[in-house]
C-alpha cells in the first residue's frame, strides 16, 4: 500500500471531512485521515490509479482536490 496526501479546498469542518471520508472509504483508502483545518487528507491506497476516481468523486461533491 503506498501513503498519499491530498489538498482538499473547501472542506471547512467536520460534516465535510465526514463526508469525504465516506468516498474514500468507498473507493478502498484504508487508514484515512482528515484535517479540515489545514485541507489535507492523508490515506493508505493499494492502486496509484484510484487517485483520479478519489479526484472525481471528491470534486463532483463541490471541493476541489490537488496532489
Amino acid at each position: 500500500m503506498e501513503k498519499v496526501e491530498i489538498n482538499i479546498e473547501g472542506m471547512v469542518c467536520h460534516g465535510c471531512a465526514k463526508t469525504i471520508y465516506k468516498v474514500l472509504e468507498k473507493l478502498g483508502a484504508k487508514d484515512i485521515t482528515l484535517d479540515f483545518e489545514n485541507k489535507k487528507a492523508v490515506f493508505l491506497i493499494d492502486n496509484r490509479e484510484l487517485l483520479l476516481k478519489i479526484k472525481v468523486e471528491v470534486e463532483a461533491l463541490g471541493y476541489r482536490v490537488s496532489f
